[in-house]
């Protein structure tokens, strides 16, 4: 070989290495069978510890089942004939679950039962049921079930109650209303009628004519239904307003001032008023009043900015309903007024006299049936409010005998479990850690990946079979090679265990070579071969000058050019002369000593060998047995 050929570096590609992961999954299962002691002590540690807190904290959980049904408002108060019956409004599903939750109703069960709001308010859960009129409420209690059986059948009654008072709430205002208005129409009937005594004494008249009387008639039908529209819209407007003023109670910010007010009183029952915590909530207490009595002064304001609550929303949809429903209230009212206008223009060429009088008792007649369709709705509006069945009624109640137990024995064992899975994965995590961290070089994938070259070969300490011998021989020694340029083998960390490599390759050799040299560079030699056909020549090129180590890769170049088989066995990290007569070779075969050195340095010698001389041909790894022995 030329000396430029042994001097200058060569530039071949790297090979590629045969994975992409950036960790080998092997190592990080040597690492757990490494620490198996320390994940199986933690996965106990963590069943005791469970097991610990579920005996301390767990409860036997009862859950008691209420059913509620919707009632069907009764139509058997009726009064007059005319018109529809008086009914409150309908309460739906979704207003009954919010109104079951409310702070009125547990603090009716508070009081008559042994928990306290706050307690009651984490244990129970309304559902109502799609499609029916059914509505679940649902209480959770700790002490037996008998007792959780009472405390279930207590909230529904308050329930129920609370339902019923609303409608005779609502029942109240509409006969206050309407009470107000037979007053007013009996003042103008008694008004009237001594319009019609004046009428007759001075104007003396007696009959009238036919004509007269169909118009009249035609007129009193319009001016009926004028009157029953009339009253429908007031009533409406009447319930507008109730709505309005039940939504604003409603409010958010009313929501917001009940709940301090309540938790005010929780706090009284164990601080005085003078503790700082007391003057707080309670200067909290005050700007709520402040705040809600603003809103309550600003009537001007939208009625959706109430909305916010459930039912707050609910009530607000109701609003707009009753509001719609005023309307086309108001635009029938508006037809009949204007039906009534052309029977009076009719008239208006009836003798002035008759017509007047006809008029008089027309309108007589017409406050007559208001009157009495006033005072038929006043009735029922007075028998509901005396009577009030409510929205709702238990259709099943709670029994000892059909409640839900949640034994201990099971939140016990999912402590249990939880505990020891959380440890047992805090130490799996701790044990991947501490096997990422270690800076050993212990499987071959890693070693490939170091010198970024094909795995050829893996061998354990001891045992290889001649099966690894062929597999290595036919991988490195039996793939093409330039001619006249020696195979060479690197091992930067010498060590006894890199004796089977040889001892397999020289086997191979022994059965397929005439013969084999091998020259022995570097530190730690090879023992004497035990084969005919192979020839060691131990050369100490440590102290060979630059001139020296070319001219010794000349010499090895000149053998193989005449039909020689030569390797050259460089020991030792890579440094100069030896990287000299490395150059002088084929790519590099290089020997891996697993568990021997820390990854740095295998990088190192990696940059080094690809740096100085080539990247190389192939990583045989020794010291590989099995993941368990790794570990």
């Amino acid at each position: 070989m030329t000396e430029a050929d042994a001097t200058s570096p060569r530039q071949d590609q790297p090979a590629e290495v045969q994975s992409s992961l950036p960790v080998d999954p092997l190592r990080l299962m040597a690492g757990l069978w490494k620490r198996r002691k320390w994940v199986l002590f933690s996965l106990l540690a963590g069943v005791a510890l469970g097991l610990g807190l579920g005996l301390l904290k767990a409860k036997t959980r009862y859950k008691a089942n209420v059913q509620l049904i919707k009632r069907d408002l009764p139509s058997a108060f009726r009064i007059g004939e005319t018109g529809e019956a008086f009914k409150p409004r309908q309460l739906s599903g979704g207003t009954l679950v919010g109104a079951a939750g409310a702070a009125a109703v547990l603090q009716r069960v508070a009081a008559k039962s042994s928990l306290s709001q706050s307690e009651l308010q984490s244990s129970i859960e309304v559902a109502e049921q799609r499609n029916t009129d059914f509505v679940f409420l649902t209480f959770s209690g700790f002490k037996s079930a008998a007792e959780t059986a009472n405390v279930a059948n207590l909230w529904a009654n308050e329930v129920v109650q609370f339902t019923r008072e609303l409608q005779c709430q609502e029942s109240r205002e509409i006969r206050q209303f309407l009470q107000t208005q037979v007053d007013a129409t009996d003042a103008e009937l008694r008004k009237l009628r001594e319009q019609i005594l004046e009428f007759t004494k001075r104007e003396d008249l007696v009959d009238a004519d036919k004509q007269i009387t169909s118009y009249l008639s035609s007129l009193g039908e319009v001016d009926l239904k004028y009157q029953t529209a009339r009253i429908g819209l007031e009533t409406l407007n009447f319930k507008i307003k109730g709505v309005e003023a039940e939504l604003h109670r409603q409010s958010p910010l009313a929501d917001k001032l009940r709940a301090a007010q309540s938790e005010l009183e929780d706090l009284r029952s164990q601080y005085t008023d003078k503790n700082p915590v007391i003057v707080e909530k309670l200067a909290k207490v005050k700007a709520l009043e402040e705040q809600v009595k603003q809103a309550e002064a600003n009537s001007q304001a939208d009625s959706s900015t109430y909305a916010g609550t459930f039912l707050g929303n609910t009530l607000y949809l109701e609003l707009v309903q009753l509001q719609n429903e005023a309307k086309a209230v108001a635009r029938e009212a508006e037809e009949y007024d204007k039906l009534r206008t052309q029977e009076r223009a009719k008239l208006n060429a009836i003798p002035e006299k008759a017509a007047a009088f006809a008029q008089l008792g027309l309108r007589k007649q017409s406050l007559e049936i208001a009157r009495n369709l006033l005072f038929s709705r006043l009735r029922e509006a007075q028998l509901f409010e005396e009577n009030s069945p409510g929205y709702y009624r238990v259709f099943s109640p709670a029994s000892a005998d059909r409640i839900e137990v949640r034994s201990k024995l099971t939140k016990t064992a999912i402590f249990t479990v939880g505990g020891g899975a959380f440890f047992a994965f805090v130490s799996l995590l701790a044990a991947l850690v501490m096997e990422l961290l270690d800076p050993m070089l212990r499987t071959p994938w890693e070693a490939a990946k170091v010198f970024r070259a094909p795995l050829l070969g893996s061998l354990p300490k001891t045992g290889a079979s001649s099966a690894l011998g062929f597999e290595l021989w036919a991988r490195w020694v039996g793939a093409e090679r330039t001619p006249g340029r020696p195979r060479i083998v690197w091992s930067p960390s010498p060590g006894e265990d890199e004796q089977l490599f040889w001892n397999l390759l020289f086997e191979r050799a022994s059965s397929l070579l005439p013969s084999l040299r091998v020259i022995d560079c570097g530190s730690m030699p090879l023992p004497p071969s035990a084969y005919r056909k192979v020839c060691i020549e131990r050369i100490d090129a440590e102290n060979f000058s630059i001139a020296e180590a070319q001219q010794l890769g000349g010499q090895i170049c000149e053998s193989c050019r005449g039909g020689s088989e030569v390797w050259i066995r460089l020991a030792g990290p890579v440094h100069e002369p030896l990287t000299t007569i490395g150059r002088c070779g084929q790519p590099a075969l290089v020997l891996v000593r697993l568990h021997a050195e820390e990854t740095e340095f295998w990088k190192t010698q990696g940059e080094l060998l690809a740096k100085t001389i080539a990247q190389p041909a192939g990583v045989v790894s020794v010291g590989e047995i099995s993941w368990r022995d790794w570990a």
